[in-house]
Protein backbone atom coordinates (compact mmCIF):
# COMPACT_ATOMS: atom_id res chain seq x y z
CA UNK A 1 0.00 0.00 0.00
CA UNK A 2 2.96 2.56 0.61
CA UNK A 3 3.90 4.66 -2.61
CA UNK A 4 7.37 6.04 -3.76
CA UNK A 5 5.38 9.47 -3.81
CA UNK A 6 6.18 12.36 -1.36
CA UNK A 7 2.82 12.92 -0.77
CA UNK A 8 1.51 9.59 -1.42
CA UNK A 9 -1.32 8.59 1.66
CA UNK A 10 -0.05 6.73 4.79
CA UNK A 11 -3.49 6.87 6.54
CA UNK A 12 -3.95 3.04 6.17
CA UNK A 13 -0.73 2.01 7.23
CA UNK A 14 0.06 4.28 10.27
CA UNK A 15 -3.95 3.68 11.52
CA UNK A 16 -2.88 0.02 11.79
CA UNK A 17 0.71 0.82 13.67
CA UNK A 18 -1.18 3.06 15.95
CA UNK A 19 -3.68 -0.28 16.81
CA UNK A 20 -0.67 -1.98 18.13
CA UNK A 21 0.18 -4.25 15.06
CA UNK A 22 2.53 -7.19 15.72
CA UNK A 23 5.51 -5.79 13.50
CA UNK A 24 6.99 -9.16 14.52
CA UNK A 25 4.55 -11.38 14.13
CA UNK A 26 5.26 -14.00 11.06
CA UNK A 27 2.69 -15.14 8.09
CA UNK A 28 2.36 -18.63 6.47
CA UNK A 29 5.42 -17.28 4.02
CA UNK A 30 7.39 -16.46 7.38
CA UNK A 31 7.46 -12.84 6.64
CA UNK A 32 7.08 -10.22 8.70
CA UNK A 33 5.35 -6.93 7.97
CA UNK A 34 8.54 -5.18 7.04
CA UNK A 35 8.84 -7.65 4.42
CA UNK A 36 5.68 -6.01 2.88
CA UNK A 37 7.09 -2.56 2.32
CA UNK A 38 8.46 -4.10 -0.58
CA UNK A 39 6.10 -7.09 -1.49
CA UNK A 40 2.69 -6.24 -1.86
CA UNK A 41 1.22 -10.38 -3.19
CA UNK A 42 2.62 -13.55 -2.87
CA UNK A 43 6.30 -13.57 -4.29
CA UNK A 44 8.18 -10.95 -6.62
CA UNK A 45 9.21 -12.11 -10.08
CA UNK A 46 12.19 -10.75 -12.10
CA UNK A 47 10.33 -9.27 -14.60
CA UNK A 48 8.00 -7.78 -12.20
CA UNK A 49 10.53 -6.13 -10.13
CA UNK A 50 13.15 -5.23 -12.16
CA UNK A 51 10.45 -2.67 -14.71
CA UNK A 52 10.40 -0.03 -12.08
CA UNK A 53 11.94 1.10 -8.71
CA UNK A 54 10.09 1.83 -5.67
CA UNK A 55 10.63 3.35 -2.20
CA UNK A 56 8.58 2.44 0.62
CA UNK A 57 10.39 4.81 3.09
CA UNK A 58 7.04 5.84 4.88
CA UNK A 59 6.05 2.67 5.77
CA UNK A 60 9.73 1.34 7.07
CA UNK A 61 10.81 4.56 9.21
CA UNK A 62 7.59 3.50 10.64
CA UNK A 63 7.88 0.08 11.02
CA UNK A 64 11.39 0.54 12.36
CA UNK A 65 10.38 3.17 14.94
CA UNK A 66 8.45 0.24 16.29
CA UNK A 67 10.01 -1.13 20.08
CA UNK A 68 11.94 -4.55 19.27
CA UNK A 69 11.29 -4.55 15.65
CA UNK A 70 13.57 -7.42 13.78
CA UNK A 71 15.47 -6.13 11.37
CA UNK A 72 16.86 -9.31 9.39
CA UNK A 73 14.39 -11.64 9.14
CA UNK A 74 14.50 -14.41 7.02
CA UNK A 75 11.24 -15.44 5.19
CA UNK A 76 10.54 -18.72 3.43
CA UNK A 77 13.02 -18.14 0.63
CA UNK A 78 15.55 -17.17 3.19
CA UNK A 79 15.26 -13.70 1.87
CA UNK A 80 15.27 -10.67 4.22
CA UNK A 81 13.71 -7.22 4.08
CA UNK A 82 16.93 -5.84 2.10
CA UNK A 83 16.70 -8.81 -0.17
CA UNK A 84 13.26 -7.19 -1.37
CA UNK A 85 14.63 -3.53 -1.38
CA UNK A 86 17.06 -4.97 -3.61
CA UNK A 87 14.66 -6.34 -5.95
CA UNK A 88 12.66 -2.66 -5.87
CA UNK A 89 15.72 -0.73 -6.20
CA UNK A 90 15.12 1.44 -2.53
CA UNK A 91 17.64 3.18 -2.31
CA UNK A 92 17.05 5.49 1.24
CA UNK A 93 15.19 2.55 2.64
CA UNK A 94 18.23 0.43 2.08
CA UNK A 95 20.16 3.05 3.92
CA UNK A 96 17.58 3.03 6.69
CA UNK A 97 17.67 -0.42 6.81
CA UNK A 98 21.66 -0.61 7.12
CA UNK A 99 21.97 2.15 9.83
CA UNK A 100 19.64 -0.38 11.77
CA UNK A 101 22.09 -3.41 11.44
CA UNK A 102 20.83 -4.94 8.05
CA UNK A 103 23.32 -7.37 6.98
CA UNK A 104 24.29 -7.48 3.29
CA UNK A 105 25.59 -10.50 4.22
CA UNK A 106 22.62 -12.82 4.19
CA UNK A 107 22.22 -15.26 1.63
CA UNK A 108 18.85 -16.38 0.52
CA UNK A 109 17.52 -19.73 -0.79
CA UNK A 110 19.34 -19.21 -4.20
CA UNK A 111 22.84 -18.50 -2.75
CA UNK A 112 22.31 -14.62 -3.59
CA UNK A 113 23.04 -12.06 -0.75
CA UNK A 114 21.46 -8.52 -1.09
CA UNK A 115 23.90 -7.21 -3.58
CA UNK A 116 22.96 -10.37 -5.91
CA UNK A 117 19.51 -9.91 -6.32
CA UNK A 118 20.36 -6.55 -7.45
CA UNK A 119 22.69 -7.10 -9.97
CA UNK A 120 20.07 -10.04 -11.11
CA UNK A 121 17.44 -7.42 -11.20
CA UNK A 122 19.33 -4.99 -13.04
CA UNK A 123 18.68 -2.75 -9.90
CA UNK A 124 22.39 -0.65 -10.50
CA UNK A 125 22.13 2.36 -8.96
CA UNK A 126 20.47 0.65 -6.12
CA UNK A 127 23.88 -1.82 -6.20
CA UNK A 128 26.50 1.25 -6.23
CA UNK A 129 24.58 2.29 -2.71
CA UNK A 130 25.24 -1.45 -1.26
CA UNK A 131 29.03 -1.15 -2.66
CA UNK A 132 29.74 1.70 -1.03
CA UNK A 133 27.98 0.04 2.33
CA UNK A 134 30.66 -2.49 1.93
CA UNK A 135 29.00 -5.51 0.64
CA UNK A 136 30.99 -8.07 -1.04
CA UNK A 137 31.46 -7.72 -4.67
CA UNK A 138 32.90 -11.47 -4.87
CA UNK A 139 30.16 -13.54 -3.72
CA UNK A 140 28.74 -15.20 -7.37
CA UNK A 141 25.20 -14.40 -8.47
CA UNK A 142 22.79 -17.08 -9.04
CA UNK A 143 19.71 -17.31 -11.44
CA UNK A 144 16.25 -17.86 -9.59
CA UNK A 145 14.46 -21.11 -9.81
CA UNK A 146 11.53 -20.53 -7.71
CA UNK A 147 9.99 -23.54 -9.65
CA UNK A 148 12.81 -26.10 -8.91
CA UNK A 149 12.73 -24.94 -5.06
CA UNK A 150 9.37 -25.61 -5.15
CA UNK A 151 9.75 -29.21 -6.07
CA UNK A 152 12.47 -29.72 -3.77
CA UNK A 153 9.94 -28.63 -1.16
CA UNK A 154 7.20 -30.61 -2.55
CA UNK A 155 9.27 -34.20 -2.26
CA UNK A 156 10.12 -33.36 0.83
CA UNK A 157 6.37 -33.47 1.95
CA UNK A 158 5.79 -36.10 0.14
CA UNK A 159 8.67 -37.90 1.86
CA UNK A 160 7.76 -36.82 4.92
CA UNK A 161 4.65 -38.40 4.37
CA UNK A 162 5.79 -41.62 3.75
CA UNK A 163 7.59 -42.06 6.42
CA UNK A 164 4.82 -40.64 8.41
CA UNK A 165 2.31 -43.50 6.76
CA UNK A 166 5.32 -46.42 7.51
CA UNK A 167 5.04 -45.63 11.07
CA UNK A 168 1.96 -45.53 11.28
CA UNK A 169 1.74 -49.08 9.44
CA UNK A 170 4.43 -50.31 11.70
CA UNK A 171 2.48 -49.47 14.81
CA UNK A 172 -0.77 -50.97 13.77
CA UNK A 173 1.51 -54.18 12.59
CA UNK A 174 3.32 -54.27 16.19
CA UNK A 175 -0.57 -54.05 17.75
CA UNK A 176 -1.45 -56.82 15.54
CA UNK A 177 0.87 -58.96 17.41
CA UNK A 178 -0.05 -58.73 20.42
CA UNK A 179 -3.77 -59.94 19.36
CA UNK A 180 -5.26 -62.95 20.52
CA UNK A 181 -3.63 -66.03 18.89
CA UNK A 182 -6.79 -68.00 18.26
CA UNK A 183 -8.10 -64.58 17.07
CA UNK A 184 -4.84 -64.99 14.41
CA UNK A 185 -5.28 -68.86 13.59
CA UNK A 186 -8.87 -67.95 12.67
CA UNK A 187 -8.17 -65.42 9.78
CA UNK A 188 -5.46 -67.71 8.98
CA UNK A 189 -8.25 -70.22 8.05
CA UNK A 190 -10.18 -68.00 6.92
CA UNK A 191 -7.87 -67.02 4.40
CA UNK A 192 -6.76 -69.96 3.22
CA UNK A 193 -9.94 -71.17 2.38
CA UNK A 194 -10.94 -68.27 0.30
CA UNK A 195 -7.82 -69.55 -1.54
CA UNK A 196 -8.51 -73.04 -1.93
CA UNK A 197 -11.86 -72.64 -2.24
CA UNK A 198 -13.84 -74.90 0.24
CA UNK A 199 -10.56 -77.26 1.38
CA UNK A 200 -12.17 -76.54 4.67
CA UNK A 201 -15.60 -77.39 6.22
CA UNK A 202 -17.78 -74.68 6.99
CA UNK A 203 -21.36 -74.16 8.02
CA UNK A 204 -23.87 -73.96 5.96
CA UNK A 205 -23.88 -70.29 6.83
CA UNK A 206 -21.85 -69.49 4.47
CA UNK A 207 -22.48 -69.01 0.81
CA UNK A 208 -19.86 -70.67 -1.14
CA UNK A 209 -22.05 -70.58 -4.82
CA UNK A 210 -20.78 -67.12 -5.79
CA UNK A 211 -17.06 -67.85 -4.48
CA UNK A 212 -17.04 -70.57 -6.35
CA UNK A 213 -18.62 -69.10 -10.09
CA UNK A 214 -16.32 -66.29 -9.09
CA UNK A 215 -12.92 -67.75 -9.23
CA UNK A 216 -13.42 -70.43 -10.90
CA UNK A 217 -14.08 -70.73 -15.25
CA UNK A 218 -15.78 -73.57 -17.18
CA UNK A 219 -13.59 -75.47 -19.97
CA UNK A 220 -15.67 -73.46 -22.82
CA UNK A 221 -14.90 -70.09 -21.24
CA UNK A 222 -11.07 -70.68 -21.26
CA UNK A 223 -11.45 -72.25 -24.90
CA UNK A 224 -13.85 -68.98 -25.71
CA UNK A 225 -10.77 -66.50 -24.87
CA UNK A 226 -8.18 -68.32 -26.41
CA UNK A 227 -9.92 -68.16 -29.50
CA UNK A 228 -10.50 -64.25 -29.11
CA UNK A 229 -7.04 -63.75 -28.04
CA UNK A 230 -6.19 -65.40 -31.44
CA UNK A 231 -5.98 -63.70 -35.37
CA UNK A 232 -7.27 -65.19 -38.37
CA UNK A 233 -4.33 -67.09 -38.72
CA UNK A 234 -4.80 -68.73 -35.30
CA UNK A 235 -2.00 -66.59 -34.31
CA UNK A 236 -2.08 -64.68 -30.71
CA UNK A 237 -2.87 -60.98 -31.28
CA UNK A 238 -0.21 -58.79 -29.81
CA UNK A 239 -3.19 -56.98 -27.69
CA UNK A 240 -3.54 -60.08 -25.58
CA UNK A 241 -1.21 -59.93 -23.38
CA UNK A 242 -1.35 -60.12 -19.22
CA UNK A 243 -2.93 -57.15 -17.71
CA UNK A 244 -0.54 -55.47 -15.60
CA UNK A 245 -1.14 -54.14 -11.81
CA UNK A 246 -3.23 -51.09 -11.42
CA UNK A 247 -1.41 -48.47 -9.64
CA UNK A 248 -3.56 -46.87 -6.95
CA UNK A 249 -4.97 -43.68 -7.54
CA UNK A 250 -2.78 -42.04 -4.94
CA UNK A 251 0.31 -43.48 -7.23
CA UNK A 252 -0.91 -42.23 -10.38
CA UNK A 253 -1.96 -38.77 -8.98
CA UNK A 254 2.16 -38.81 -7.85
CA UNK A 255 3.43 -39.59 -10.94
CA UNK A 256 1.76 -37.14 -12.71
CA UNK A 257 2.57 -34.33 -10.30
CA UNK A 258 5.99 -35.40 -10.96
CA UNK A 259 5.92 -35.44 -14.47
CA UNK A 260 4.64 -31.84 -14.63
CA UNK A 261 6.84 -30.96 -12.14
CA UNK A 262 9.84 -32.19 -14.35
CA UNK A 263 8.39 -30.28 -17.32
CA UNK A 264 8.43 -26.68 -15.39
CA UNK A 265 11.60 -26.91 -13.33
CA UNK A 266 13.97 -24.60 -14.44
CA UNK A 267 17.45 -25.42 -16.28
CA UNK A 268 20.61 -25.08 -13.41
CA UNK A 269 22.68 -22.85 -14.97
CA UNK A 270 26.52 -21.68 -13.43
CA UNK A 271 26.67 -18.55 -11.30
CA UNK A 272 27.96 -15.35 -13.13
CA UNK A 273 29.88 -12.14 -11.28
CA UNK A 274 28.83 -9.18 -10.23
CA UNK A 275 31.34 -7.87 -13.09
CA UNK A 276 30.02 -9.98 -15.80
CA UNK A 277 26.33 -9.08 -14.34
CA UNK A 278 27.27 -5.59 -14.83
CA UNK A 279 29.17 -5.60 -18.59
CA UNK A 280 26.23 -7.85 -19.29
CA UNK A 281 23.88 -4.93 -19.28
CA UNK A 282 26.53 -2.33 -20.54
CA UNK A 283 26.74 -0.71 -16.79
CA UNK A 284 30.63 0.50 -17.23
CA UNK A 285 30.63 2.21 -14.37
CA UNK A 286 29.25 -0.07 -11.77
CA UNK A 287 31.72 -2.32 -13.28
CA UNK A 288 35.21 -0.32 -12.39
CA UNK A 289 33.26 0.51 -8.91
CA UNK A 290 33.65 -3.11 -8.47
CA UNK A 291 37.12 -3.74 -9.57
CA UNK A 292 37.94 -0.80 -6.97
CA UNK A 293 36.50 -3.09 -4.64
CA UNK A 294 38.22 -5.95 -4.09
CA UNK A 295 37.04 -7.73 -7.32
CA UNK A 296 39.83 -9.97 -9.15
CA UNK A 297 41.65 -8.42 -12.35
CA UNK A 298 42.51 -11.64 -14.20
CA UNK A 299 38.59 -12.49 -13.37
CA UNK A 300 37.20 -9.30 -14.80
CA UNK A 301 39.40 -10.05 -17.85
CA UNK A 302 38.10 -13.89 -18.06
CA UNK A 303 34.60 -12.52 -17.91
CA UNK A 304 34.98 -9.70 -19.97
CA UNK A 305 36.00 -12.76 -22.52
CA UNK A 306 32.85 -14.77 -22.01
CA UNK A 307 30.98 -11.71 -22.82
CA UNK A 308 32.59 -11.16 -25.91
CA UNK A 309 33.47 -8.16 -24.96
CA UNK A 310 37.19 -7.70 -26.41
CA UNK A 311 38.16 -3.90 -26.16
CA UNK A 312 37.06 -4.18 -22.56
CA UNK A 313 39.59 -7.02 -22.21
CA UNK A 314 42.56 -4.76 -24.15
CA UNK A 315 41.06 -1.67 -21.66
CA UNK A 316 41.72 -3.87 -18.79
CA UNK A 317 45.14 -5.13 -19.73
CA UNK A 318 45.86 -1.15 -20.25
CA UNK A 319 45.52 -0.90 -16.79
CA UNK A 320 47.62 -3.99 -15.89
CA UNK A 321 50.61 -2.72 -14.30
CA UNK A 322 51.85 -6.62 -12.84
CA UNK A 323 52.56 -9.38 -14.86
CA UNK A 324 51.97 -11.84 -12.51
CA UNK A 325 48.18 -10.67 -12.72
CA UNK A 326 47.87 -12.03 -16.73
CA UNK A 327 49.98 -14.93 -16.30
CA UNK A 328 47.81 -16.07 -13.73
CA UNK A 329 45.51 -19.05 -14.22
CA UNK A 330 41.81 -19.47 -14.11
CA UNK A 331 39.87 -22.69 -12.58
CA UNK A 332 40.19 -24.31 -16.08
CA UNK A 333 43.69 -24.06 -15.99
Amino acid sequence: MSSATADATFETEQLIIDLGVKVNQRDSFGRVPLHYSFVKNGRSTLEGASSYSTDPIETVSSLCAQKNIEIDVADKWNKTPLHYASMMGSTISVIYLIQRGASTKSVDTYGNTPLGVAMLYRQFNYAITLIQKNADVKVPVYDEFPNRVDKMWADEEKERQRELQAATKNADMTESEHSDDDDKKHRELFAKKAITHNIFSYDSDYDDEDLNDSSEESEGSVMEKQVYNQNAFGMQNLGARKKTTKKSSWDAERDQEDKASKENIEPVTEPKSTFRHAIKHGQQGVAYLILDNGYDYMLAMQDAMDESKFQLVLTLLSKTSDDKIIQRKNAKG
